[in-house]
């Protein structure tokens, strides 16, 4: 989730909400999710500290901010490039009018999904949850 203030040729701010499954068991999801949600204590087999993971990620965020605005935005798409695990495969983007399929193929230079649709067209994705 992601909320703006902005002018014309401005940014006030930007929040940016992040959902992470942290210490949660299998059993504790619903049951339509168990076979493809996760958590990080399921995947590590450890309990993890809120408060450090809260910090992690505070540091990680603000180094490749840091990063963009020294650099630009190239080593931030090379990077997530090499992360995309759901390049090449067939997804849904859900947003507030209606519900998109197709192959994700990787972002553009301004950060936009890029899904080609089943008639071949790409189209740039900006916002919505997209699902494998």
């Amino acid at each position: 989730m992601t909320e703006m203030s902005s002018e014309m040729d401005k940014i006030n701010f930007i929040i940016i909400g992040i959902g992470v499954n942290v210490n949660m068991a299998k059993e504790m999801f619903p049951e339509d999710l168990r076979t493809i949600a996760t958590s990080l204590k399921e995947e590590t087999g450890k309990e993890i500290s809120r408060t450090d993971l809260i910090q992690t990620l505070y540091l990680n965020l603000e180094t490749w901010y840091k990063k963009y605005l020294k650099d630009g935005f190239l080593p931030v798409r090379k990077a997530w490039t090499e992360y995309f695990k759901m390049a090449g495969s067939m997804v849904k983007v859900k947003d507030v009018n209606n519900i998109r399929e197709g192959i994700a193929i990787g972002i553009d230079d301004d950060g936009a999904l890029l899904l080609r649709g089943k008639d071949g067209k790409v189209a740039r994705i900006i916002s919505g949850d997209v699902t494998a």
